[in-house]
């Protein structure tokens, strides 16, 4: 994608990428124009403005302030057009820019390698904790992650997932790409939960990391947050063969807590045939979370653990 941040194994790629994807976005450019004909917006640029259809846009500096609308586009395309129902027919005032929308986090604290990052989300569920990226060297497993339920500097926090006794360093490392050359990474988010998968090799296989808030079991769990990440490149999101660390218990008592994810199907979603036998459908199922000696916590918000690969040669697929 134009404007894109890379997963190299330089220092600062990875907070590089989680920063664009969740509070800055990327691929920020002025339109020269701006036009609204029946709640249809076009937008018109100097050059091809690189955006691929169907992504989402945010407008910045537009009369009633920001908007977040998916695109019809062409990445080639010197013009696109997003919905804008409520905009008067006629010329835009304003100056303009748009880029490619974060998930709509804040990055709280910053320093050189170090950023801090806390959902805007206010609302049930929504635990609002803080994760800090820590990404000043350079190295295939440089860069390292860890949860806080509260932090009030860069460097200071209170209740870690994990703890320095469950992980070390500066918390759970990144895999990233093994060579300065960029490799495909992918990210999947939105304002409370962010899964990132980055390829490790020249290769497709990915290692992913994630954080963020789960779907509780119990409307009174309100530390239903998670870490996720393993030692080793071969981290699957949705595999019970790495932990998971959530900060407290259900109740609310006692420091961070470690588990395993599950899912009815195997991570590479070829358990089964497809279509299914039984009904000429696909049995999809969502990865739960398990902690407090085997109990279930909550569901991995967004994910589903699919029964059979239907698209050949494909065990990632974002659908629309």
């Amino acid at each position: 994608m134009v404007g894109a941040p890379t997963n190299t194994n330089a220092a600062g790629s990875t907070l590089a990428i989680i920063r664009a994807v969740l509070s800055t976005g990327f691929n920020l450019i002025a339109p020269q124009s701006a036009t609204v004909a029946s709640g249809v917006m076009t937008l018109t640029y100097s050059a091809p403005h690189g955006y691929e259809d169907k992504v989402l846009l945010r407008l910045d500096g537009a009369p009633g302030g920001s908007l977040v609308r998916r695109v019809t586009a062409s990445a080639g395309s010197s013009s696109l057009t997003i919905p804008a129902p409520g905009f008067a027919d006629g010329a835009v005032s304003g100056s303009l820019s748009t880029r490619v929308a974060p998930a709509g986090w804040e990055e709280v604290f910053t320093d050189t390698g170090v950023g801090v990052f806390r959902s805007t989300v206010i609302g049930p569920s929504s635990t609002r904790f803080f994760y800090r990226v820590v990404d000043t060297a350079a190295g295939d497993s440089a860069a390292e992650f860890r949860g806080f339920e509260s932090m009030s500097d860069v460097n200071t926090g209170i209740g870690p997932f994990p703890t320095a006794a469950q992980y070390g360093g500066q918390g759970i490392s990144f895999c990233r790409s093994d060579l300065s050359t960029p490799r495909p990474w992918c990210a999947i988010a939105d304002g409370r939960t962010l899964y990132l998968i980055l390829a490790y090799f020249n290769s497709a296989i990915g290692t992913g990391r994630a954080f963020g808030d789960m779907t509780p079991y119990a409307s009174s769990d309100a530390f239903c947050a998670f870490t996720i990440g393993g030692s080793d490149v071969y981290t699957y999101l949705a595999d019970s063969g790495k932990p998971h660390y959530v900060p407290r218990i259900a109740a609310g008592t006692g420091s961070a807590q470690t588990g395993t994810r599950r899912a009815l199907f195997s991570p590479s979603g070829t358990t089964h045939s497809y279509p299914s036998p039984i009904d000429g459908g696909l049995v999809l199922s969502r990865p739960i979370l398990v902690n407090e000696s085997g109990a279930i916590r909550g569901e991995m918000r967004g994910m589903i653990a699919c029964s059979a690969n239907p698209i050949s040669g494909s065990l990632f697929t974002i659908m629309p």
